[in-house]
C-alpha cells in the first residue's frame, strides 16, 4: 500500500471517529431536556458547537447521514447571496409601516423591529455578534 493510501485511510478513520464521538455526545449528553430555557449559556453553546460540527463533518463524510446534512446546508442561503438578500430586506422593511412598528416576537432578534434587524444585518459581522446572545435559536437549525 502506498504512503498516500495509508494517509487517506488514517484521515478517513479520524473523520469517522470524530463523527461517531460527536454523535455520541449529542445523543447521550443531556443538554437540558425539559429545562432548556433555564440552563447556563455555556451548556447552550456546547450543544450548538456539537450540532454544528456534526452537520459540517457529516455533510462531507460518506455515511448514511451525508445526504441529509448536505441538504440541510444547501437549503440555507449561500454566503454570496446573503448580503443581497439582507439589502433587499432592509429596503422592503424601511418602506413598510410594519417595518417600523412591528416587534419581532421570536428568534435571535426578539424585541427588535424589522428595520433595526435588517440594518444591523448589513453591518459586517453584525449577525455574528448577535447569535451568541440567543444561541437556542441558532441551535434549532442543526436539530433534527
Amino acid at each position: 500500500m502506498s504512503p498516500e493510501a495509508r494517509l487517506n485511510i488514517a484521515r478517513a478513520s479520524t473523520e469517522l471517529a470524530q463523527l461517531l464521538a460527536l454523535h455520541c455526545v449529542i445523543v447521550f449528553h443531556d443538554f437540558g431536556g425539559d429545562d432548556a430555557k433555564n440552563r447556563p449559556w455555556a451548556k447552550k453553546f456546547a450543544e450548538f458547537a456539537c450540532r454544528r460540527t456534526y452537520t459540517e463533518i457529516a455533510a462531507l463524510t460518506p455515511t448514511i447521514e451525508m445526504p441529509k446534512e448536505l441538504l440541510r446546508i444547501l437549503k440555507s442561503p449561500t454566503a454570496a447571496v446573503t448580503p443581497l438578500q439582507d439589502c433587499i430586506s432592509l429596503i422592503q422593511s424601511a418602506f413598510s409601516v410594519d417595518g417600523w412598528t412591528h416587534e419581532i416576537q421570536t428568534g435571535v432578534y426578539k424585541g427588535w423591529n424589522p428595520v433595526g434587524r435588517d440594518a444591523f444585518k448589513m453591518i459586517p459581522y453584525g449577525k455574528n455578534l448577535v447569535k451568541p446572545l440567543n444561541i437556542e435559536s441558532v441551535t434549532n437549525f442543526y436539530k433534527n
